[in-house]
């Protein structure tokens, strides 16, 4: 395989059928600091409690995960982490 240099990921993602439902996914960057702190608070706490938050199991905890990843890369852009 070959990769094209304008833009890798596009052909290790060809031939994939990658579908997301625009209804679930978060813009974080829109959201204020103070909803994205509350966010991250909660999140931290659901994976805590589940006991996977290292290794999530199942496809819940494992979106859970990245909502708290981009939260955290949102607010360190921000400057507030």
């Amino acid at each position: 395989m070959t990769m094209s240099e304008e833009d890798p990921f596009d052909d290790i993602v060809a031939g994939l059928e990658i579908a997301v439902a625009e209804a679930e996914v978060v813009d974080v960057s829109k959201l204020s600091t103070l909803v994205l702190s509350d966010i991250l608070t909660d999140l931290e706490g659901k994976l805590l409690a589940s006991e996977q938050a290292m290794w999530p199991r199942t496809q819940a905890l494992r979106d859970m995960t990245s909502l708290r990843n981009a939260v955290q890369v949102e607010l360190r852009k921000r400057g507030k982490l």
